[in-house]
């Protein structure tokens, strides 16, 4: 169990014993996703950079949408990105 002073994660378990479902799925989703929460506790790694940069790309070819082909969206991603 990993013990950090504003989070313990180790504490919910399939055999949660509170009576409200809600609760106990929530617990079985946490316990399923114990991994990831730790190492994303333990790491500093992100990838948001990449994730800002294709969401300015989707962004661009919503905007475009049915208005022109291929070279026109090489165009506007150089303008947007420079």
């Amino acid at each position: 169990m990993i013990s950090y002073p504003f989070i313990r994660i180790g504490c919910c378990c399939p055999s949660c014993k509170t009576p409200i479902e809600e609760i106990k799925n929530y617990c079985k989703r946490l316990y399923q996703d114990r991994q990831f929460i730790e190492n994303s506790l333990r790491y500093s790694f992100s990838n948001g950079l990449l994730e800002g940069q294709v969401n300015r790309l989707k962004t661009i070819k919503r905007m475009m949408y049915g208005r022109a082909g291929v070279a026109l969206l090489r165009i506007r991603m150089l303008f947007q990105f420079t």
